[in-house]
């Protein structure tokens, strides 16, 4: 499915749930002088809203392939964010209007009122008690986003399912849904179609390529002093496709290392194994090295669009900054096997840092080393510094003529596409993905 495609789907899943409402709801606002009937049909249009809007989110993120691989993680993850912010305005409007309008209708005051909704009407408390699980979510993303470790952060997005289903008896029973069968028809196919959805790509399709394939452990090769790379091996690989440049979800059953984390393929495909390569610099990263031969994975992916197919010419500039290599590494193998002009910038802290060193060694490309943290008659030959406008424009004096690959830190892909736009390359031809949470 195309992306405009994609588009129409969302703006006709927004429109149909309007539709649902003023079909319900309009006739509060033409009872004439009765702004408490007004206050409750924005607040009905509030909930379908958030409720549209978080399956949304769940469609968003949910790894379905075929939006993924249209708009790729770093977009979609943008939409994300924003589209939270204008969530938890919904998610504060829904309760404090429809509470504020039956308030003033009855005369039994917002608290009075508010009291008899938990306490008296069906579901309201199990939806209430939905609203201050996404209440977290959301909280725990717009003000501690990259300060919690990803596995707390996982889990309490994993709660909206918990918190969809809380909520969902109270919204079929009530406002715009009673009694029009049409209208409950439309919320059930809508909420059920996308956890089917999510059903199918997150936990289906995994498990079936584990059947299939029976991915174990083969290995564990040390890069250098943190860096490790995951050879995993299984049956018949070579019907296991992905592209030099993308990333999986890896989910090693062993104990202690039982949780999904994002890592890039850091090998071009060759249908006997696959190879992911680890820095360990966090508390699931660091136990990597203890991963015993044979232990088995999960292997929700491919995914992500920084890859070949993206590119509009084919002479290629690539930037990686520290364990940014991996995916690049498999993309320069891929791409030099075709005989394309091929340019590599590597920054590393120090030469310790750097990893592939033998193997980038042999592959047909300009390669410059980049460190920030050496001194310059130690190490001859090699670049001190940052990759700045200065070392592209002098190392790559055809910089226009290609297409860029950044990978490394947030930081410094933004610092690179500047520069990079700075010397006249169209934001078109940069290409780079934060696998930030």
């Amino acid at each position: 499915m195309k992306k405009k495609s994609l588009y129409l789907l969302f703006v006709s899943t927004l429109a149909c749930t309007v539709y649902l409402w003023w079909s319900g709801s309009s006739g509060l606002f033409l009872q004439a002088g009765n702004r408490n009937l007004s206050l409750i049909a924005v607040g009905r249009l509030c909930g379908l809203l958030l409720e549209t809007g978080i399956l949304m989110q769940l469609v968003f993120m949910g790894r379905v392939r075929w939006i993924e691989q249209q708009f790729g993680h770093d977009k979609l993850n943008r939409i994300h964010r924003t589209l939270g912010k204008y969530l938890s305005i919904l998610l504060v409007l829904h309760p404090f209007l429809i509470t504020t309008g039956y308030a003033h209708y009855t005369g039994s005051g917002f608290f009075g009122q508010f009291w008899e909704f938990l306490t008296t009407w069906d579901h309201v408390l199990k939806a209430f008690s939905g609203l201050i699980i996404l209440a977290i979510v959301i909280a725990t993303s717009v003000f501690l986003r990259g300060r919690i470790r990803y596995e707390f952060w996982y889990f309490t997005h994993f709660s909206v399912y918990a918190a969809i289903a809380l909520a969902f008896f109270h919204q079929t029973r009530f406002g715009d849904f009673a009694g029009r069968p049409g209208a409950i028809v439309y919320w059930y196919v809508l909420n059920f179609g996308v956890f089917g959805l999510i059903l199918g790509y997150r936990f289906v399709r995994p498990l079936y390529l584990f059947v299939i394939h029976d991915f174990r452990v083969e290995r564990v090769v040390v890069e250098n002093y943190n860096t490790y790379s995951v050879h995993i091996g299984g049956r018949d690989l070579a019907r296991f496709h992905f592209l030099p440049g993308q990333f999986a979800n890896l989910f090693f059953l062993q104990r202690g290392l039982l949780f999904s984390h994002p890592f890039s393929f850091s090998a071009a495909p060759n249908g006997q194994s696959l190879r992911f390569s680890i820095k360990a610099e966090g508390d699931f990263t660091s136990r990597v090295s203890k991963l015993r031969p044979g232990a088995r994975v999960l292997i929700d992916g491919p995914l992500g669009v920084f890859t070949e197919k993206t590119a509009h010419v084919d002479k290629f500039l690539f930037v990686a900054g520290g364990i940014g290599i991996t995916p690049i590494r498999s993309l320069v193998e891929s791409l030099a096997q075709k005989n394309k002009d091929l340019v590599l910038l590597y920054a590393n802290r120090t030469p310790e840092d750097a990893v592939f060193g033998r193997e980038l060694a042999t592959i047909a490309a300009r390669q410059h080393y980049v460190f920030s943290n050496i001194l310059e008659q130690e190490t001859p030959g090699y670049e001190k510094g940052r990759i700045d406008r200065e070392k592209i424009a002098r190392l790559v004096p055809d910089v226009l003529e290609r297409e860029a690959f950044i990978c490394g830190p947030p930081p410094m892909m933004e610092a690179v596409a500047k520069t990079l736009q700075s010397l006249g390359m169209s934001r078109e031809r940069i290409h780079f993905e934060k696998f930030s949470y």
